[in-house]
């Protein structure tokens, strides 16, 4: 063809129209539907603890399951209020792990799953009541038998000992018993009238203040006054030994008060000799 009409005198001219009809539309029974996929929503299940249980213990393991979700960050996991960060979420079990420490009381926790067909939850309660530790005080140790001297029995002494008598007192600068230490030296006395074989050394101790004269002789007159005492009350004088230590052997070497020099002016006992 090249482009141009012929034309023949014996024929006739139609002419048709050359526009496109319109296409009939599909009827809509026909178009195949598209499936949009449905999300279930989140399933939530504490399995342990179980709700409304009590437990002696703090420190407890918490275990969920949490399915529909995708990720641990789908999961929310709280005690009381607080929320969680240190779980553990399975993606392929669904399985929600936290360790958590209660507080005394009930404790309420729960646990949370979201996704985009909405949001699930499931709570529980722990009730935290410590155990009771009954404290059992130690029995007292039974008393010694028979006769004692600063407290100790016979079987609780050894040649060496050292016993030392705060509450035998006497008048200031002089040998005279104060009276308010019979009580001690009456035990003293009964317990050296019960031992047959035992010889002690009573020894006498002033404080600072004298001087080194008079205080050696004044220690030496307070040891005599206690062993003169004990044989009155009937102690075999054989088994007595008195010496004076003046300021010698003090226990505050800087006596400051009355109280350090009561410390310091004391007598003593010494376990010389005892045997069975």
């Amino acid at each position: 063809y090249n482009g141009n009409l012929l034309i023949d005198d014996a024929s006739g001219i139609v002419l048709s129209d050359c526009s496109e009809a319109p296409i009939p539309p599909v009827p809509a029974d026909v178009i195949d539907p598209v499936e949009v996929p449905v999300i279930p929503p989140p399933v939530v299940k504490i399995t342990r603890p179980t709700n409304e249980s009590t437990t002696e213990v703090a420190d407890v393991s918490v275990r969920s399951t949490v399915t529909n979700v995708d990720s641990k960050r789908d999961v929310a996991v709280s005690l009381n209020g607080k929320r969680l960060s240190n779980f553990t979420y399975n993606s392929r079990t669904g399985e929600v792990r936290a360790d958590m420490k209660l507080v005394e009381g009930v404790n309420k926790i729960i646990i949370v799953g979201s996704n985009d067909a909405g949001m699930a939850s499931d709570i529980t309660s722990v009730t935290y009541e410590p155990r009771v530790v009954a404290v059992v005080p130690d029995p007292e140790p039974a008393p010694p038998e028979g006769p004692t001297i600063g407290g100790k029995s016979r079987d609780e002494l050894k040649a060496g000992d050292l016993l030392r008598f705060e509450t035998i007192q006497f008048r200031t600068d002089q040998a005279r018993i104060e009276p308010s230490s019979y009580d001690a030296l009456e035990e003293i006395a009964e317990f050296l009238r019960s031992e047959n074989n035992i010889t002690v050394e009573i020894g006498g101790h002033t404080n600072l203040r004298a001087s080194r004269e008079f205080a050696d002789k004044l220690s030496k007159q307070r040891a005599k006054a206690i062993r003169d005492f004990l044989v009155d009350k009937g102690v075999a004088r054989y088994k007595l030994r008195y010496k004076g230590y003046g300021k010698n052997q003090p226990l505050v070497a800087n006596e400051k008060n009355d109280a350090d020099r009561r410390k310091n002016q004391r007598v003593e006992i010494k376990i010389l000799s005892i045997g069975g």
